[in-house]
């Protein structure tokens, strides 16, 4: 079992956040694109092999400000919850609800016949193998400047020196296909399975 959970509050009021598109699921907004499509992203560098996917999502604040005393109806979600189901074995879920009162920073936890791994709200890292206690190191750095430097780094390489780019086009496919399988899973409340994802030739 693999877990990801985020907990935030920056969409709890209706006035926290004026309306925009980001409220608006027919111009792409909401949370599962702006945070769900990086924690499918994680998952699937770890388990790419997504036998199945089931979802749900919720918008929990329905109306916020356009301006000169009017408001808009929120259409894109503020909370969601994804179920995936590995082949061979093994279940994730990636959740995220940004209408919370009380905010509480990600929680990434594996469990395995193996042992334990676990990113904790304050930072930490927490691991153990079968039989033995967790360890912690930490806390990190929450900061993510050198994840986008190594990223652009790796861009330039592709582009200048002709290098393999990292991460490849099939990855950002197989993210898509599953991300995809997501939302139809979210409309027609069943488990769907996603579709393959070929690189061009």
């Amino acid at each position: 079992m693999v877990s990801v959970s985020l907990v935030y509050t920056d969409h709890a009021e209706p006035d926290s956040r004026p309306y925009s598109w980001v409220h608006d699921a027919s111009l792409g907004g909401g949370r599962l694109q702006g945070y769900g499509v990086h924690d499918l992203d994680l998952l699937l560098e770890l388990f790419p092999d997504v036998e199945a996917v089931a979802a749900a999502t919720e918008v929990g604040v329905p109306e916020r400000p356009l301006g000169g005393g009017k408001m808009g109806r929120v259409t894109a979600e503020d909370a969601y919850g994804i179920l995936l189901r590995f082949r061979g074995g093994g279940l994730g879920s990636v959740s995220l609800v940004a209408t919370a009162r009380h905010k509480r920073a990600d929680v990434i936890e594996l469990h395995g016949d193996g042992g334990t791994a676990r990113l904790d709200a304050e930072g930490r890292v927490w691991w153990a193998r079968a039989g033995e206690e967790l360890q912690c190191e930490g806390p990190f750095d929450a900061g993510s400047t050198d994840a986008f430097e190594r990223v652009a780094r790796n861009f330039h390489a592709a582009i200048r020196e002709g290098a393999a780019p990292e991460p490849s086009l099939e990855e950002g496919l197989r993210v898509q296909a599953v991300f995809d399988a997501v939302r139809v899973a979210d409309v027609e409340r069943r488990w769907v399975a996603p579709e393959p994802a070929l690189a061009p030739a």
